[in-house]
C-alpha cells in the first residue's frame, strides 16, 4: 500500500444503514399502534408492547448517529498518520496504543466477520462489523495493518 496519500477515509456502507432503518421504524409503528389501541383497552395490558419498544428505543440513538454521519458524508472510520479514528463508536485511538489488527469470523454467524483491533493496554477490544462498512474487509484489514505498522513507532 502506497503512503502517499496520508489520510484514508472508509465510508458507512449504506445499504446496512438504511436496512437498519427500516427494521427498526416498522416494529416501532406497529407496537405504537398496539401500545395505543392497549392502553385505550385497559392501560395494564400496554406494557406488552411497551417493554420490546424501550428496546428498540435503547438502540435508537447508534441508529440516528449512523444516519447523520451516513447523509453529511462522514466516514465510518478514518485512517491518519496519527490516529485510527472511528465514527462508529465516536473515538480517536493512537496508533501506538494498538498492539493487533485481525480479522476474524463470528462465532455465532459463519456470514458475519468483524475487524478487530487490541490494544496494549489491554482495555476492551475495537470490533468493527464487516457490514457497517463499505467495501472489501480484507482491503479494510490490509489497510489498517499497513498503517500501524508505517505509524505505530511515532
Amino acid at each position: 500500500m502506497s503512503m502517499t496519500n496520508v489520510k484514508k477515509d472508509y465510508p458507512y456502507a449504506r445499504k446496512t444503514v438504511l436496512l437498519s432503518a427500516l427494521f427498526m421504524f416498522l416494529p416501532t409503528v406497529v407496537l405504537t399502534m398496539v401500545f395505543i389501541r392497549m392502553y385505550q383497552v385497559k392501560p395494564v395490558y400496554a406494557l406488552a408492547p411497551a417493554l420490546p419498544l424501550a428496546l428498540i428505543f435503547s438502540a435508537l440513538p447508534q441508529l440516528l448517529r449512523d444516519i447523520f454521519n451516513l447523509f453529511s458524508h462522514k466516514p465510518a472510520i478514518s485512517l491518519t498518520p496519527d490516529y485510527l479514528v472511528s465514527n462508529i463508536d465516536r473515538r480517536r485511538y493512537k496508533w501506538s496504543d494498538i498492539k493487533t489488527i485481525s480479522y476474524k469470523v463470528s462465532k455465532r454467524k459463519t456470514t458475519n466477520g468483524y475487524t478487530e483491533v487490541t490494544f496494549t493496554n489491554n482495555s476492551k477490544p475495537l470490533q468493527i462489523p464487516k457490514l457497517r462498512i463499505a467495501g472489501e474487509p480484507t482491503d479494510f484489514v490490509s489497510d489498517l495493518q499497513a498503517y500501524h505498522k508505517q505509524y505505530a513507532r511515532r
